[in-house]
């Protein structure tokens, strides 16, 4: 199946989209990890160098800052691709037991008849 084959089947489809949105998840993660690392290590160096250099230490900060920033909206990101992968995972439980409950009454309604 290549990927411009149009997925019918719901169930599929929909964990497709979730696996799609774990990766996604799985390299936000590292790279808020990276700037962690980043914002810790530039962090030790302006302690270390506070006296030294003003213009050093001032632009070690706004470099901070500006990873803050990015750290916090790639947080924003995983909460909501975290809420998305949950409902995707709640319509793919809900349209199996929506074929389970199907296939009984069918099964019933023939053996009824």
């Amino acid at each position: 199946m290549n990927g411009d084959t149009v997925l019918t089947n719901f169930p599929l489809k929909s964990a497709r989209k979730a696996a799609y949105k774990s990766e996604l998840l799985k390299e936000y993660m590292v790279q808020v990890d990276s700037l962690n690392q980043q914002i810790e290590y530039f962090e030790e160096k302006i302690k270390l160098e506070q006296d030294k250099n003003s213009i050093t230490v001032e632009h070690y900060e706004s470099q901070i800052a500006n990873w803050k920033e990015q750290k916090g909206l790639l947080l924003d990101t995983i909460a909501s691709l975290n809420k998305e992968i949950r409902r995707l995972k709640r319509g793919k439980r809900w349209a199996s037991v929506g074929g389970v409950l199907s296939t009984a009454a069918a099964i019933f309604i023939s053996i009824k008849k």
